[in-house]
């Protein structure tokens, strides 16, 4: 598809130029993630995309309003009702209470719904995340897994929807799925954000600092992480590599 339509679109006047909604849905994507990287690839003429304007009037042409977003559930009728195989797919949940809703091989990819509100407690959040699950398990896409970001309020609400008092470190966390009780639905922490904890926990891991981390009875400190990098940058192969 995305090769016939570049070859379609190529000659003809950028006035007269017409895209496939699944190329509308992927440029919106990808102007979402970078608009600048985005702006590249029109400009340096690599692909025939959609102009910037013609991008935000599709973003802007829905009104978002607080709760479960009706057009929403409506694109993924429409998805469902065109596939001959299940969806699966998994909800995301930010620090601004947005739930996103993402199937494994990209056919829906959208804010499914959103609270704004500045403080969120745990409770709060799992009724409103049983709210999402009902929405999407009832009209056929599977949702197999919840990731969030490890702040106190996320723990709590991964506690209440599993029935745990504590979170394993070592072992998987799933909570029942009341559509599907024979799949259950695994709470991960977002991968990003792991990172970050880890690395802002290495800086601190230093004499004077807020942390000092060990590992089998070995220090790990920031200074290790900065002669690895003196030695790395002294090589001489690494340094033409």
């Amino acid at each position: 598809m995305m090769y016939m339509e570049q070859i379609r679109n190529a000659g003809m006047s950028p006035n007269g130029r017409r895209y496939h909604p699944d190329l509308i849905r992927w440029a919106i994507e990808l102007y979402s993630r970078s608009p600048a990287a985005y702006q590249h690839l029109r400009s340096s003429a690599v692909m025939t995309l959609p102009t910037t304007s013609t991008i935000k009037r599709y973003r802007n042409y829905i009104s978002p309003m607080p709760g479960i977003n009706p057009v929403a559930i409506q694109e993924i009728e429409r998805v469902q009702q065109s596939t001959s195989s299940s969806l699966i797919g998994y909800l995301s949940v930010d620090e601004m209470k947005i739930f996103y809703v993402r199937t494994l091989k990209g056919e829906v990819s959208l804010p499914l719904a959103w609270y704004p509100t500045k403080v969120t407690a745990a409770f709060q959040l799992a009724m409103k995340f049983w709210d999402a699950l009902y929405e999407c398990e009832n009209r056929g896409l599977q949702i197999h897994a919840v990731v969030a970001d490890g702040c106190s309020v996320n723990r709590h609400f991964f506690k209440l929807v599993c029935g745990v008092d504590t979170i394993e470190l070592d072992a998987p966390l799933s909570a029942p799925n009341p559509c599907a009780p024979d799949r259950p639905i695994f709470m991960c922490s977002d991968p990003s954000h792991l990172l970050k904890t880890v690395r802002n926990s290495l800086y601190s891991s230093k004499p004077a600092g807020t942390k000092y981390l060990n590992m089998f009875g070995n220090d790990v400190l920031w200074t290790h992480i900065l002669e690895l990098y003196n030695v790395e940058k002294s090589s001489t192969v690494l340094s033409r590599t």
